[in-house]
């Protein structure tokens, strides 16, 4: 009688019963023996390829933030300036230039007036004519003024001359809804040069 024979599986069938049996055996791993698991050197710039046994770059330092930009505007109000009344003389000269009037203290001739333009704060104080629509709509009115002469000059390109500023707050008409009497001034800053833009209005007396 013979004896039985052992038999063995094809050995590509116990190639692929091993392999079953190592994955098993790898996707028994815990968590806690991936998480201890080292993972790759941390690069600081990442911009900068890393060659495996290179040194990881110096990290970049970051700069400061930018400091804020500056305010762009007129100057701000000077603490030792005060605030006066003025009388101010509407004149509107023909060729539209930037000059409104004459102003001076209520207690001075108008010899002594200054010929200025005025710095409006719309919703504030605005120049007058500009509720008549034209430049010349208030020609030769009065006002009463409040306000402060500005640090500085502003540049009138009509002219080529620097006019004094007055800063004003507030302009009250004076001596009713009618024109005054034109000023015997020649309108324009003292340094005035000669040119075209001049005036012809009566004599006022003062």
């Amino acid at each position: 009688m013979k004896s039985p024979r052992l038999l063995l599986p094809p050995p590509s069938l116990a190639a692929f019963a091993l392999v079953l049996a190592f994955s098993a055996s790898a996707l028994a791993q815990t968590p806690a023996d991936s998480a201890s698991a080292p993972g790759p050197t941390p690069v600081t710039d990442s911009s900068v390829p890393q060659v495996p046994g290179d040194p990881a770059p110096a990290a970049v330092p970051v700069p400061p933030p930018a400091p804020p930009l500056p305010k762009f505007g007129l100057p701000a109000k000077p603490a030792s300036v005060v605030e006066q009344d003025f009388i101010g003389h509407r004149y509107n000269e023909p060729e539209d230039t930037g000059g409104w009037g004459w102003v001076k203290l209520p207690e001075e001739s108008w010899k002594k007036a200054h010929w200025v333009t005025l710095r409006e704060t719309p919703g504030i104080a605005v120049a007058p004519w500009r509720t008549g629509g034209k430049r010349d709509s208030d020609q030769d009115y009065e006002y009463r003024l409040h306000g402060y002469f500005a640090p500085y000059r502003v540049y009138d390109p009509h002219t080529d001359e620097m006019l004094e500023v007055l800063i004003i707050d507030s302009v009250t008409p004076i001596e009713g809804a009618s024109p005054a009497k034109p000023l015997d001034r020649t309108p324009g800053p003292d340094e005035r040069k000669p040119h075209s833009v001049r005036s012809s209005f009566r004599s006022r007396e003062f």
